[in-house]
């Protein structure tokens, strides 16, 4: 085993009612991001990262 440190980057809304406790300690409706919306984001991150297509 080798030490070592690591996060967990979770995004959350700026609307979220709990955003000062654990995102796995309170049960959040799910919500679902469309396709189109995906696609843009990636999008969005590849041009910012300077990869992809």
């Amino acid at each position: 085993m080798v030490a070592h440190i690591h996060w967990h980057v979770i995004p959350r809304r700026t609307d979220d009612p709990a955003c000062r406790v654990p995102v796995w300690t309170v049960n959040h409706a799910p919500q679902r991001t469309g396709d189109d919306e995906v696609t843009a984001r990636i999008a969005s991150l590849q041009r910012r990262l300077g990869i992809g297509q």
